[in-house]
């Protein structure tokens, strides 16, 4: 375990003894963290007795050797098999925030709440992969929480909404923390994948969407991979009331999301279809103001993690400029982001995700994918709006 991030969880016992059994936890989950009635915008003073522990973060802006601290350097791999090093750190005085909320890594099939972090090793590598980027643009701040395990998804509807409720009140109270203790009046971004999107939506909905004072200081929000909608032909009205899906470039407190599938896959997941009147959201990271035309996206990828290792390559990311491009596309009920992977007949480099697979053609479409494959899009979206944070 991370000397650095050592868990205070004696309150937070596992919830069954055998996890990998289908629906085995049958007991109830921990209670949601309880928040104070009286907190108002924009929190300022609030301190959580649970997130002011620093323990409780997996990533702390300026703290050494956590997961979103190291080097960010990237080998870039080009279509003609050249390799050239990219250099990039981590932002030593950014203009904005960035807090962001890991996806679902408890892959135990019992309906549960994960609240043993001694064992932190998942949790550490996905957000070294999905949000140390960032850390170019921005400050990350990162949170541990309750998550629902991945069996509690299949335990029905009111059970992973109880777990659901578990796992986002660690999100709010972390996030009303960081607001009260942290923010100091700053730019926010909001970052999320999967469940981390679900959490996302939920801060957004409780928090930004009807409060003016905080939606002007939010500055992008990317919950990638969960289900937002709109009705046809406007950018906010169902998920969100007031904020709106991005359209154009430079756009302020607008919200980037997307399913992404590959080309051709005829295996939709639709794990919530649009009510009616309404349609799913797709924003192109490589091209907001024209989503449906297709663009190369700039992929960056660990060097060595859960996608393998890249041979050959001394830095900790890989980047690759041409090799994915991405368009929203329209299936006759489901907005995606269609992910293409170049040809490469010559062989010179071999994709990271080589999404010709039949693993990547299932429901779960290149779900695995969603922030990979864009990364560096995302973070140049967040590059571009850093004049209107008061840095360029």
């Amino acid at each position: 375990m991370n000397p650095l991030t050592r868990r205070t969880v004696s309150a937070w016992l596992p919830a069954c003894a055998l996890p990998l059994l289908l629906a085995a936890c049958a007991s109830t989950p921990p209670p949601p963290t309880p928040l104070p009635q009286a907190l108002k915008s924009p929190y300022t003073g609030y301190s959580s007795p649970r997130y002011r522990d620093p323990a409780m973060w997996v990533c702390l802006p300026g703290r050494e050797g956590d997961a979103c601290s190291h080097d960010l350097s990237a080998t870039e791999i080009r279509a003609d098999g050249s390799r050239t090093v990219v250099s990039q750190q981590v932002a030593r005085q950014p203009g904005v925030d960035c807090f962001y909320v890991y996806p679902t890594v408890d892959l135990s099939l019992g309906a549960s709440n994960h609240d043993n972090f001694n064992d932190d090793k998942a949790i550490l590598a996905v957000a070294n992969a999905q949000a140390a980027q960032f850390g170019q643009v921005c400050a990350l701040y990162v949170p541990f929480y309750r998550q629902v395990s991945i069996g509690t998804y299949i335990a029905g509807k009111d059970r992973r909404e109880e777990g659901l409720e578990v796992a986002y009140s660690d999100v709010a109270d972390a996030f009303l923390h960081y607001m009260g203790s942290y923010n100091h009046g700053r730019k926010v971004v909001l970052i999320g994948h999967s469940q981390g999107s679900e959490m996302v939506v939920r801060l957004l909905r409780d928090y930004f969407d009807n409060d003016p004072l905080l939606r002007q200081r939010l500055l992008i929000a990317m919950p990638i991979g969960g289900t937002l909608q709109a009705p046809l032909g406007q950018t906010s009205g169902a998920t969100f009331q007031h904020l709106p899906y991005c359209t154009r470039n430079g756009e302020l407190g607008c919200v980037v999301a997307y399913n992404s599938y590959r080309q051709h896959n005829s295996s939709f997941a639709h794990i919530e279809e649009a009510a009616p009147g309404n349609e799913m959201i797709c924003v192109n990271p490589g091209s907001v103001s024209a989503p449906g035309r297709s663009v190369f996206l700039q992929t960056l990828v660990p060097q060595k993690g859960p996608l393998g290792t890249i041979e050959g390559v001394t830095t900790p990311f890989v980047l690759y400029r041409d090799l994915y491009s991405a368009r929203c596309a329209y299936d006759g009920a489901y907005h995606y982001l269609e992910i293409t992977q170049a040809a490469d007949p010559g062989g010179l480099r071999k994709p990271p995700m080589d999404i010709t697979g039949w693993a990547w053609g299932t429901k779960m479409g290149t779900h695995v994918g969603d922030i990979q494959f864009s990364q560096g899009d995302l973070i140049g979206l967040i590059r571009a709006r850093l004049p209107a944070a008061g840095r360029d």
